[in-house]
């Protein structure tokens, strides 16, 4: 099975994903995370699928995140996120996330000084 996860963790290394832009600001996209722990000799695979849609300075996004071994199992945890971008350098955020009852689980304000 290590084998056919290092194959898979190469193959994806070489591939880029790219967001579809659907026009006036939307777009969808995702990230599909593959990889293994050697040594406690655990993998995961993991997809979360994104929405987002953008307006000048100011971004929404919302995503899940899939746990593609125990799909069976899955429930319902989303989570959103704002952007404002001030300047080059400086964005303020808000995200929000939820349990499986759909009640909110945690709620982050913040900015982003970069340089």
């Amino acid at each position: 099975m290590k084998t056919l996860t290092l194959a898979t963790v190469a193959m994806l290394s070489a591939t880029s994903l790219s967001a579809a832009d659907l026009g006036g600001g939307f777009s969808l996209g995702g990230e599909l995370d593959v990889n293994a722990n050697l040594t406690d000799n655990v993998e995961s695979y993991t997809l979360k699928p994104i929405a987002g849609y953008t307006t000048g300075p100011l971004s929404f996004e919302a995503n899940t995140i899939l746990d593609l071994e125990k799909i069976s199992d899955y429930k319902i945890n989303l989570a959103y996120e704002v952007t404002y971008d001030i300047h080059s350098s400086l964005e303020l955020y808000g995200k929000m996330k939820t349990n499986d009852s759909w009640k909110t689980d945690d709620v982050t304000f913040g900015a982003t000084f970069s340089f």
